[in-house]
């Protein structure tokens, strides 16, 4: 019997709690609106993916380092008085210890 009332008293209270419960509405406050969050998490996303660009690029430097290039010999071929202009031929020698190919596209010197 004692028992039986435990139980009662157990269904009456889940009864009241769900009542209660649902007779509160849900409070929604808006702070910020979905285009502006849709647009600062645009932004965000574009800085990290420019950060880890950076990041990526930046991760070679040292062993590009190791990349040896030595002027072996300047030869004057031609001069061109009216231009002001002469004609070289410049050789290097590119020494590359690593495993990494890479491309130098240009040289300058004066």
């Amino acid at each position: 019997m004692h028992c039986q009332y435990i139980l009662l008293l157990q269904v009456i209270s889940i009864r009241i709690l769900r009542r209660f419960f649902n007779s509160i509405e849900p409070v929604a406050v808006e702070l910020v609106s979905r285009g502006r969050v849709v647009i600062f998490s645009a932004f965000a996303g574009l800085g990290v993916l420019m950060l880890g660009l950076v990041l990526f690029a930046n991760s070679g430097q040292d062993v590009l380092k190791q990349i040896n290039i030595d002027l072996v010999g300047v030869k004057l071929i031609d001069v061109d008085k009216i231009n002001n202009r002469a004609h070289l031929e410049v050789l290097f020698n590119v020494t590359n210890p690593t495993t990494i190919t890479s491309t130098i596209s240009s040289i300058n010197y004066d």
